[in-house]
């Protein structure tokens, strides 16, 4: 993970593609993701050779009352609980059901490796999510990109169009299409049409709310006929 993670960050760096405020925003997820997983890692270690001891003093306890190493176990469980509940950032109603269900097993090393198995799993799920936010910055950068390149090919820069021209570069940055490709002819079209789909508007102004709901619907049955992905931040 630590070379994927590295590879990443490369990627961003030494991309001139990517504005600095991208660049910063991909640092900050990853940063934040590793942070989260070191320490949660080092903490865990902590747990783990607390239960060992636990283990150890519970040979040794023969003359205690047969409630105590119990006690202790569910002080152990609570206490993984409880940093597992801060590492990931949310209680989690999960979590604490298998906690409870820990208190019932004998061995303390086993519930610290339940414990950890769940932060793993956890962890997986942070990754895609990191992952999924770092793909949404590379779409947001292409988005631009396409945007500046369509409008300074085609010109059609009325507050209208400008809307279309942003649907057109973030449903052609999703499927990874150049804005030059064939298949983005007819949504062109479309939007250097607008003025007279919508006659009687001025340049800075906007058709009602119905009328460019009407507009967008039009456009992504066109765009949905050359690309799988039509999903932008506008639906």
């Amino acid at each position: 993970m630590p070379a994927l993670i590295e590879r990443i960050l490369d990627d961003f760096g030494g991309n001139g593609g990517f504005s600095y405020d991208e660049k910063r925003s991909a640092g900050d997820s990853i940063k934040s993701f590793t942070y989260w997983r070191d320490t949660a890692i080092e903490d865990m270690k902590c747990l783990q050779d607390e239960a060992e001891s636990q283990r150890l003093l519970q040979q040794y306890d023969s003359k205690g009352s047969k409630r105590q190493p119990v006690d202790r176990k569910g002080t152990l469980v609570a206490s993984g609980w409880a940093l597992l509940s801060k590492v990931i950032g949310h209680e989690d109603d999960e979590l604490r059901r298998n906690a409870s269900s820990m208190l019932s097993s004998g061995d303390p090393r086993r519930t610290v490796t339940q414990q950890i198995r769940s932060l793993d799993r956890k962890y997986e799920e942070d990754f895609r999510k990191c992952i999924k936010r770092l793909r949404e910055i590379v779409i947001d950068s292409r988005k631009r990109i396409n945007q500046s390149e369509l409008t300074k090919t085609y010109g059609g820069e009325s507050r209208l169009q400008k809307i279309f021209w942003g649907e057109l570069s973030e449903i052609l940055a999703r499927n990874d299409i150049d804005p030059y490709d064939e298949s983005a002819s007819q949504s062109v079209r479309f939007i250097l049409d607008l003025p007279k789909i919508v006659p009687g508007i001025g340049r800075d102004q906007l058709p009602s709310a119905d009328r460019l709901n009407e507009l967008r619907e039009t456009f992504q049955r066109i765009c949905s006929r050359e690309y799988p992905d039509v999903r932008t931040s506008s639906f």
